[in-house]
């Protein structure tokens, strides 16, 4: 037996195997390389026998625990990853602390894993990453209703829906999901990016001062994680902060002016701060001064080695120089740096306005209030329930009374939203809607002096970082009001006609309300054509400029007809045709063509030099096109020559206006004829024509008869 367990030692050692053996005294101890016969020097007796004992039982614990460590390694690997990931989360590495949850579920899927890799990714805003592993976290058993609710709002901040992803909620449970709640919407403004100023890192927090120098925040260039290492940033809840979440990897944020066309750092020496971020600007007497969010650095020779600190934000007054940098800075006396988070500083009317995650709020952060004084501050107020809530209320901007501000409650479309409310802050808070806001991060609003809008957002991003976006409005509101005789409102007569065109002849809608017809009008140039009876038609151009979101009105007055007493000289029998041209038109088209205009000159030139002569427009088209089509074909070619000769001077009440469709084919291309292009150019016409009446051919030069002529005929008589 004890010759078999030697053979057996003898097999398992002989590749070189390693234990480490302790002899039975204790006195020694041995490495054990195969072979281990020479090692041993064996010789068969008694002692050596009871070593060799004593050895087999030693090998045989080695071997038990080798193999359990074999088998067990990968949970010890994946246990040792978590640990490290832990670690990484704790120190606000959310990005580090991802990628190692992933390494640890490729290990060993689990539970843990899969949800705090979610928690890393959502963090850092990384919505599709956070999305995917939420899913992966709700498919384990031990997943709570909660990881659903959480793993619904990623799915929202991912573009899902959650009739997409099959999920059902109760009311109480959609009063925790994004996007639940329906909000207003804008058609005519969108937020375009301001490439001026938005880098491949992110930028945000764009300000004006007093003397119009603009400001923004970003992390483009400056020191990298490795130069981090005593700093340890703890907001607790890091949407939040948008200044120092996604900092792997990434530089400080700080903030930048811009001068003749260059971005430089506004806080020079900025070495003192780790971060620097949103200044507020405001005028003492005649000077310039600056409150700003920062993050201070902690002195190295403080800290022992490996150490880290907590550092929280503070709020920080400096002067502004002529050169735009900040200068003599100094603390705020409400920061606790140590303990809670004091930024986003805003000034109006002397009242600082800021958030902070303090003692004493609703929960997370909340917007304070507090006056700047000669001497100092006054004291610190809540802006009360109105505005704040159980989630984050930041970054406040105050214009005319209006506070707006950015909160992740979830009663918005996602992450951070705008919200406005009236009365500073007492008024009931109001999601600015779609446009301002998507289910991703909607932060910093502001409006300069001329009511230009500007906000920051990481919509459509697919990785941690924020741009600069500028409000563009798509069309203004126009409201037009039409008079007639002695300032009689026309606009709400339905007998009047009105249609608004654009330059290409494109109808644009006219909605009639109760102060007239609204349209919504972007850059470019219209017409209005009006008629009503009793009136002279009216064709009115006007020029739009770009938009800006403020209400235009445009007033029209119409021209009556005048009524002829009973003392003046009326055409007292059937006019006599006296001249006729015509003037042709292009297909589908009623603009003038330039033998067309030689025409109409020559019959202004003849209404001029002859004051008792009368005009009729009587305008056709081809047979193509439907009828509804070619009435407003004609239509449109008799309103364009009547308007042209009224731009020339030629009184409205001297020309009358007829449009007869397809009716008056003047050959034989009818509906269904195959014609050429050039018969049917016979029919796309205004035919004018020149009336006078029997008693005033006498005023004629005797060289005239009253045999129809021509315009040019005429003229040369």
């Amino acid at each position: 037996m004890m010759k078999k367990n030697i053979n057996r030692i003898i097999r398992n050692l002989a590749g070189g195997s390693k234990c480490l053996l302790t002899t039975a005294d204790n006195r020694s101890q041995t490495t054990v390389h195969g072979p281990l016969l020479t090692q041993l020097n064996f010789k068969p007796d008694f002692h050596r026998l009871l070593v060799i004992k004593q050895f087999v039982r030693k090998m045989q614990l080695c071997l038990v625990a080798g193999f359990l460590l074999l088998f067990s390694f990968p949970l010890f690997s994946q246990q040792n990853i978590l640990n490290y990931a832990d670690q990484e989360f704790a120190l606000k590495r959310y990005e580090h602390a991802a990628s190692q949850y992933e390494e640890a579920f490729g290990q060993r899927e689990s539970y843990y894993a899969a949800k705090r890799a979610a928690e890393s990714y959502g963090l850092i805003r990384s919505y599709e990453k956070a999305f995917f592993w939420w899913a992966k976290a709700v498919a384990f058993e031990e997943s709570s209703r909660n990881d659903s609710l959480r793993y619904a709002n990623a799915g929202v901040q991912a573009g899902k829906t959650l009739e997409g992803l099959g999920i059902k909620l109760t009311d109480t449970e959609a009063a925790k999901v994004f996007g639940q709640r329906a909000v207003s919407d804008n058609p005519r403004l969108e937020f375009v990016p301001l490439e001026k100023y938005n880098s491949a890192g992110t930028d945000y927090g764009l300000r004006i001062d007093e003397t119009g120098t603009k400001y923004l925040v970003t992390d483009r260039g400056v020191e990298q994680q490795a130069e981090k290492k005593y700093l340890r940033l703890d907001l607790r809840r890091a949407l939040s902060e948008k200044e120092i979440d996604g900092l792997n990897d990434r530089g400080y944020h700080l903030i930048l002016v811009e001068k003749d066309g260059a971005l430089t750092p506004a806080v020079e020496g900025s070495e003192e701060f780790y971060h620097a971020s949103m200044p507020a600007f405001f005028k003492v007497g005649a000077s310039q001064e600056v409150i700003f969010t920062g993050v201070l650095r902690e002195e190295e020779n403080k800290l022992g080695l490996g150490k880290t600190t907590e550092s929280f934000p503070g709020l920080y007054r400096a002067e502004v120089q002529a050169d735009g940098t900040f200068a003599n800075i100094q603390a705020l006396p409400f920061n606790e740096t140590s303990s809670y988070s004091v930024m986003h500083a805003f000034v109006d009317n002397n009242i600082l306005y800021f958030s902070s995650d303090g003692q004493g709020g609703f929960g997370g952060f909340d917007l304070y209030e507090v006056p700047i004084l000669e001497d100092g501050y006054g004291s610190v107020f809540n802006l009360g329930s109105n505005v704040n809530g159980a989630q984050d209320e930041v970054f406040p901007f105050v214009k005319d009374g209006i506070v707006y501000f950015s909160s992740n409650r979830f009663d918005g479309l996602g992450g951070l939203d705008i919200y406005m409310t009236g009365q500073l802050g007492k008024g009931r808070p109001m999601n600015l809607g779609k446009v301002y806001n998507t289910p991703q991060d909607d932060f910093g609003y502001f409006m300069d002096r001329q009511g230009n809008q500007f906000l920051s957002s990481d919509r459509g991003m697919s990785e941690s970082r924020d741009d600069i976006y500028a409000g563009k409005y798509l069309f203004d509101y126009y409201t037009i009001r039409v008079f007639g005789k002695d300032s009689t409102r026309l606009d709400r007569d339905r007998e009047l006609v009105v249609e608004l065109k654009s330059i290409s002849g494109e109808k644009v809608n006219l909605e009639k309300v109760k102060d007239g017809l609204v349209a919504e009008l972007s850059q470019g140039e219209y017409f209005l054509e009006i008629s009503r009876e009793g009136y002279l038609p009216t064709r009115v151009p006007f020029l739009t400029t770009d938009p800006d979101g403020i209400a235009k009105i445009k007033d029209i007055s119409l021209e009556p007809i005048a009524v002829v007493a009973e003392n003046e000289t009326v055409w007292s029998s059937t006019p006599v045709l006296l001249a006729e041209d015509q003037v042709y038109f292009d297909l589908d088209a009623y603009d003038i063509r330039k033998d067309g205009k030689k025409i109409l000159d020559q019959a202004v030139e003849l209404l001029n030099k002859y004051p008792f002569l009368r005009l009729q427009i009587d305008s056709d088209t081809d047979s193509r096109g439907s009828t509804n089509y070619n009435e407003r074909l004609s239509k449109n070619r008799s309103m364009e020559v009547f308007f042209y000769l009224k731009n020339q001077g030629i009184a409205g009440d001297r020309m009358e206006i007829a449009w007869h469709e397809e009716s008056r084919i003047a050959n034989r291309c009818g509906d269904g004829e195959a014609c050429s292009d050039a018969q049917h150019q016979a029919n796309r016409r205004s035919v004018l024509t020149l009336l006078i009446q029997e008693e005033d051919i006498a005023k004629l030069p005797t060289s005239l008869n009253r045999k129809k002529l021509s315009f040019q005929k005429l003229l040369q008589k």
